[in-house]
């Protein structure tokens, strides 16, 4: 099926407009990514209504491009709406809102906000880790991130233990090679942080 037969609006199409931005996003292009994404939601909405659970992943997916663009504003439109929608939904606390919560984090830090944010991604790792297991793959990018939260709030114990947690995950599931990579990184960062902390007590 092609745009030529269907049109560029059609519902059938939606699905591959949002898989091919999620191949730009992942090579690096965000604005490529954003513009398919913008596209996506606006086919769906007019499918599906504003409010359908497909627009919340679609918004979520956004919210990621327009941030990596600098959009802070409506990075937080995007999941706050998203997030809406899915507790809407599904429920609150439920596992399909879990990644969505941990990206309000993000919304947070970026706002300032450094512990409303630890508050929302330590909230969507519980939830992950509720639903999956502390083992399981789909927690390292959450526990990464709340790595990184912890560092900006210079408790680099806790980022250390979440850090060291993340790489074992995502070492024994096979992560992708980039996210270990920052893993690695942001452990770095809290062994190098608490050592100078502790030679300073001295």
């Amino acid at each position: 099926l092609s745009e030529k037969h269907l049109g560029k609006d059609h519902i059938d199409l939606a699905d591959t407009v949002h898989s091919l931005a999620v191949v730009y996003g992942n090579a690096g292009d965000a604005k490529k990514m954003k513009e398919l994404l913008e596209r996506t939601v606006m086919i769906e909405e007019k499918h599906f209504g504003p409010n359908h659970i497909k627009v919340a992943q679609s918004l979520c997916h956004l919210g990621y491009a327009v941030c990596n663009l600098g959009d802070n504003a409506r990075f937080e439109e995007c999941t706050a709406r998203a997030l809406k929608i899915q507790e809407s939904h599904y429920g609150e606390e439920h596992v399909e809102t879990a990644d969505t919560i941990v990206q309000m984090g993000s919304v947070h830090l970026l706002k300032g906000d450094k512990a409303k944010a630890k508050v929302l991604q330590a909230q969507g790792l519980q939830i992950l880790e509720d639903h999956f297991g502390k083992g399981h793959s789909r927690t390292a990018q959450a526990l990464g991130t709340l790595c990184a939260t912890c560092c900006s709030l210079q408790d680099y114990v806790t980022g250390k233990d979440l850090a060291d947690r993340a790489i074992a995950i995502s070492e024994a599931k096979g992560g992708n090679e980039a996210q270990l990579a920052q893993f690695k990184q942001l452990q770095q960062v809290c062994e190098m942080m608490t050592k100078r902390g502790a030679a300073k007590k001295k």
